[in-house]
């Protein structure tokens, strides 16, 4: 997430730049229209909303009942004028610039991550209000289906318990679902802030229905079947051997620590692609590994508990990095 946060912030000084040179203040329709990626003016707008009824939630005093319909009504419209009278300056608008940015890329790069993120964000005491979904879908035109589905899902009750969201989120992602292409969206990224960063080109999620059909045809091998002694052979197919791939583009050194030198985009392809979607479990996994103390150790626990296809590049990936958190890269 560092990359993402630094280039975020250069993206949102030029696009604030831009603006305020010639303007003191933004407006609500100014917002709209601030930077031709549509996403990221409507999530402005949406985090600018949920900064303003913090605020407003901070003003409540307990000697007023404001559940009184005559008061609920009458905050209402106070927050209907208010929402027509949006004026910014540069020092507050920027951090509200800089996390839609970093949010509308996670949305386009990693929509996992990013609905995954927005769950816990609405989750209270547990449960999620399935109007606060409704409420944010207006806010999202970017894998909208994803959105659309939970709804769906959704509908009927007025809350749902977090765990089943996130069921019904992995539920969409294993089906028939595919992202919105993001060609155009790094041409436009670009356009902006002439900057070529990484997460926008290289570490792009791999289509999941592309990954499925794949699997489909290929005939999984038996990791242990494939790798007679894990200790040696897996040292020496995933240890030394020099490979063109995503792993690659990373540094060739020691890592201390597996998940915080993971990407978001290689957080969701390997949750989804080696652990069939369970977060828990791929977290449970990162820490059995970091609690031993060399490669064949870990490798041989990877060995008898999972049945992963050895040719695949997700399995390969996610044993450099084992690889390299304990030197043998």
């Amino acid at each position: 997430m560092d990359k993402i946060n630094q280039y975020s912030e250069q993206f949102s000084k030029v696009v604030v730049d831009r603006f305020f040179a010639t303007n003191d203040s933004i407006d609500g329709n100014s917002i709209l229209a601030l930077t031709e990626i549509k996403q990221i003016n409507l999530l402005i707008v949406k985090n600018l909303m949920i900064s303003w009824k913090s605020e407003l939630k901070k003003l409540e005093s307990p000697y007023f009942n404001y559940d009184n319909p005559t008061v609920k009504k009458a905050l209402t419209q106070f927050g209907n004028i208010l929402s027509r009278n949006i004026e910014v300056k540069i020092d507050d608008f920027l951090p509200l610039v800089n996390q839609s940015v970093t949010e509308t890329i996670t949305l386009i790069f990693s929509p996992y991550t990013f609905y995954n993120d927005l769950l816990r964000s609405l989750s209270e005491n547990g449960k999620i209000k399935t109007e606060y979904l409704r409420e944010n879908s207006k806010y999202i035109k970017v894998n909208k289906t994803v959105i659309n589905k939970l709804i769906e899902k959704c509908e009927g009750v007025e809350k749902v318990e977090i765990e089943l969201a996130e069921e019904y989120l992995e539920s969409i992602f294993k089906g028939d679902i595919t992202p919105d292409d993001t060609t155009s969206f790094e041409e436009q990224f670009y356009k902006i802030c002439s900057v070529q960063i990484p997460e926008l080109s290289e570490e792009v999620v791999e289509d999941k229905k592309e990954t499925a059909n794949q699997k489909a045809k290929d005939t999984p091998k038996n990791i242990a079947e494939d790798l007679e002694i894990a200790g040696t052979t897996l040292n020496d197919k995933y240890g030394s051997k020099e490979k063109t791939s995503l792993a690659d583009m990373h540094q060739k050194k020691k890592i201390d620590n597996i998940r915080n030198s993971l990407t978001i985009n290689q957080k969701f392809m390997f949750t989804n692609s080696l652990f069939q979607g369970d977060a828990s479990d791929f977290n449970r996994t990162l820490d059995v590994i970091e609690s031993m103390s060399n490669y064949e150790e870990a490798c041989s626990f990877l060995v008898e508990k999972y049945n992963w296809n050895t040719e695949e590049e997700e399995t390969e990936e996610f044993f450099h990095l084992i690889a390299k958190r304990f030197g043998n890269s």
